[in-house]
């Protein structure tokens, strides 16, 4: 595809044209939540480690199923509690269902073409995983923290799933062997 990533021009795109890229982005989350998927995972058939900021840099799994995705997350979670890295309050995980779910929008996955249409490229992180987990992965987003702010701005909020996510971080890192 011709275009120019958006890592490379969105320093220079003025407020209108910001406004319409991170509109396309929303919606482009929106359509991939409407997509429900039944096996937790990467895309593409094959089971294999679960890659992405949610499973640490040795990745997870794989899980077989909703259940066992969870319990790891719960396990994960009660590391955190173990240690007071946690949030306090934060609630057990208990999901529901599984949406197609990239795991790492940013302007550097994104190209815009010269029309203004706006791609998004590198699958590498994809697959099916609890609704929430693309904005709690913007939110954790840190290079382009405008354009992570205006996307989040324009999706549905998840602050559960957010906060369940934030307090696991020391489980994902520090004690991602665990």
């Amino acid at each position: 595809m011709q275009g120019t990533c958006l890592a490379d021009s969105w320093a220079n795109l003025d407020i209108t044209s910001r406004s319409e890229v991170t509109s396309q982005v929303a919606a482009m989350i929106q359509q991939m939540e409407y997509i429900t998927l039944d096996r937790p995972g990467p895309v593409g058939g094959t089971p294999s480690r679960f890659q992405g900021v949610w499973f640490s840099d040795y990745g997870a799994g794989p899980f077989n199923t909703l259940q066992d995705l969870e319990d790891w997350y719960n396990h994960k979670l009660e590391i955190c509690d173990k240690y007071w890295q946690s949030i306090p309050g934060t609630p057990k995980f208990k999901f529901q269902s599984l949406v197609l779910t990239h795991q790492d929008i940013s302007p550097r996955n994104l190209m815009l073409d010269r029309s203004g249409r706006v791609w998004l490229i590198d699958w590498a992180n994809a697959g099916a995983y609890p609704p929430g987990f693309e904005r709690a992965a913007l939110e954790q987003q840190f290079q382009f923290p405008d354009f992570s702010a205006e996307v989040c701005s324009k999706i549905a909020e998840y602050p559960v799933v957010s906060m369940q996510l934030r307090s696991i971080m020391y489980g994902l890192t520090t004690a991602a062997l665990a």
